[in-house]
């Protein structure tokens, strides 16, 4: 079972997250609204670094908002996530698969103006069900989302101030979601190699 440190959020019939091998796995079908799920535990004293490796796989293909990766939350709700994802409409690119940097009011309603209205998507030969490392970086002043294929070498996606959205950040844990989808999509993402450091 899952280390008591994680505390599930939004969970349902819709989600289920175990733990095997040192893996784990997390499967999430498809709901209608918006509908993040996940598992939180509290965040460390900033500064910090959080990382995980992260493997996405959707079936089908296609969703209207299908993704997976790392969380932020505040004590009011409010949510950030970054991670793999996939568009009905990409917002990069041409095969539908990104990295994203959402903000979510809460976990059933997603922000109308993701990460302030900046450009919050990015390629980087993304494929369905080979790894990539997520890595959330907070300096006490802003967060910082960087990816990486090796857990070495690590590219910078995105920064906000830390408080530009979330009132002050407070849990940090891994997330998925299948929203928005009337159809048989089922999102199964894969965790591990999880390291916290501060």
């Amino acid at each position: 079972s899952l280390s008591s440190q994680w505390t599930p959020f939004n969970t349902s019939s819709n989600y289920t997250a175990t733990l095997r091998g040192g893996l784990i796995s997390m499967e999430v079908t498809a709901a209608s609204g918006d509908n993040l799920r996940g598992m939180l535990e509290a965040l460390p004293a900033a500064p910090y670094t959080f990382q995980a490796k992260s493997t996405l796989q959707i079936y089908p293909v296609l969703g209207q908002l299908v993704t997976a990766g790392l969380v932020i939350g505040d004590s009011s709700g409010k949510l950030v996530s970054f991670g793999l994802a996939q568009r009905s409409t990409p917002s990069v690119g041409s095969n539908g698969l990104e990295l994203d940097c959402i903000y979510w009011n809460n976990y059933s309603s997603y922000n109308s103006t993701p990460t302030g209205g900046t450009p919050n998507a990015a390629t980087f030969d993304l494929v369905q069900g080979y790894p990539v490392y997520l890595q959330v970086q907070d300096d006490n002043t802003n967060l910082t989302f960087s990816v990486s294929r090796d857990g070495v070498g690590w590219y910078q996606l995105f920064q906000y101030g830390r408080t530009a959205f979330l009132s002050s950040p407070s849990t940090i844990g891994l997330m998925g979601a299948a929203s928005n989808n009337s159809g048989a999509y089922v999102l199964f993402a894969g965790y591990d190699w999880i390291r916290r450091t501060a």
